[in-house]
């Protein structure tokens, strides 16, 4: 049988000074790191997405131009016989609306989710990925 053993924390945990420290403890060391790093980021993502803001009238051009791309890509999808331009461009843009990387810095203009939320989403990704490390870290699995 598969069984799988999760750290848990007791009260000798919250007393032990080794366990904050990120100098001892990588699991603090790459929360220390994935902050800092959003820390850091999140004024560039705020810069990028006030560099996109135009009058209103051009923000709804975009969106316009955004939902008719999105449409074209649906339609192609299943319209259009199956070939290379055709993956290529379906590949590009996933890439650019869906990848929780790419889309954060290359996003497409009149997209709803600027530069910012997408940046957040990343870190809820990173933390949910570090917790879940930081839970099996040093255990033997069975």
């Amino acid at each position: 049988a598969f069984r799988v053993e999760v750290n848990t924390l007791s009260a000798s945990d919250a007393e032990n000074s080794d366990t904050y420290n990120p100098l001892r403890n990588p699991a603090m060391a790459m929360t220390l790191a994935l902050v800092g790093l959003l820390i850091i980021m999140f004024p560039a993502a705020y810069y990028l997405d006030k560099g996109t803001v135009g009058t209103e009238e051009i923000n709804h051009a975009t969106e316009r131009e955004f939902y008719r791309g999105i449409n074209q890509s649906r339609k192609r999808h299943y319209a259009d016989p199956r070939s290379v331009v055709s993956w290529k461009e379906s590949v590009k843009f996933a890439m650019r609306r869906r990848h929780p990387w790419v889309s954060t810095w290359l996003r497409m203009p009149g997209d709803h989710l600027n530069a910012r939320k997408r940046l957040l989403i990343l870190a809820v990704l990173m933390f949910n990925a570090a917790a879940v490390c930081s839970l099996l870290l040093g255990t033997e699995q069975k």
